[in-house]
């Protein structure tokens, strides 16, 4: 009897650890597959990819190669840095990446992790030109609330200046504030743009809380953000 006792006792032991490292085995799995991202972005031909695209930090070490739609390898970390490497072309393209550590560990740590992301170039590149930014009306809340129009420069790009068109109606522009709750629409959003440099009108109005100050974020067809900071309290 004993010895019956005994026999099941090792079997419930060696069960329990068997059970145990099953779980263990899974969680890691699980882990592995959260660190593993596998995404997709757009950009404009002559551009590169950014840091926050890839929700890492400029600082990361990588490791990190580039293949083009035929399965070969055009850069990678022993040529430049992933971030100062331009997409000169349209076309698909594929990024595998591994973020080792960073250097900046010392002030936030982040877990390392894999990544592929499917980059799709564009033959089509918007810059705004934010400097030469003009509004109907004073950027003010009483005037946000009956609305105005906001003009921003823009220049438009096609790879090897095809004659193409661009449909306004991809750019975006958004307020940011305290209490700021604007609506901004272009103002003729079946306008299409040809290469080279055009006023673009947006309609914008909504309420925003006075005496604050407010910024304002004009998006291309890709995502990509230019920020405007205007220096007057509305």
């Amino acid at each position: 009897m004993k010895k019956r006792l005994a026999f099941l006792s090792r079997g419930f032991n060696t069960c329990f650890v068997l059970v145990t490292f099953l779980a263990s085995l899974n969680s890691v799995k699980a882990q592995v597959s959260a660190n593993d991202k596998k995404e997709t972005l757009k950009i404009s031909f002559g551009e590169t990819v950014l840091p926050e695209q890839l929700d890492i930090h400029k600082t990361d070490k990588l490791e990190w190669g580039i293949k083009n739609h035929r399965n070969e390898v055009i850069a990678n970390q022993s040529s430049a840095s992933l971030f100062s490497h331009y997409f000169a072309e349209p076309g698909n393209y594929f990024l595998d990446l591994r973020v080792v550590h960073g250097d900046n560990d010392h002030v936030c740590s982040h877990q390392e992790f894999s990544g592929s992301w499917a980059i799709e170039v564009l033959p089509v590149r918007v810059n705004f030109d934010i400097d030469k930014i003009t509004f109907s009306k004073p950027l003010t809340a009483e005037n946000l609330m009956s609305g105005l129009e906001v003009t921003v420069p823009v220049e438009v790009s096609f790879f090897e200046d095809r004659q193409l068109d661009f449909d306004v109606a991809s750019l975006k522009i958004q307020f940011q504030g305290v209490d700021c709750e604007v609506v901004a629409l272009p103002k003729d959003a079946t306008l299409k743009l040809s290469s080279g440099k055009s006023n673009v009108v947006f309609k914008a109005s909504g309420k925003a809380q006075k005496q604050s100050f407010i910024m304002i974020d004009f998006m291309d067809q890709n995502g990509k953000i230019t920020t405007y900071y205007p220096t007057n309290e509305l």
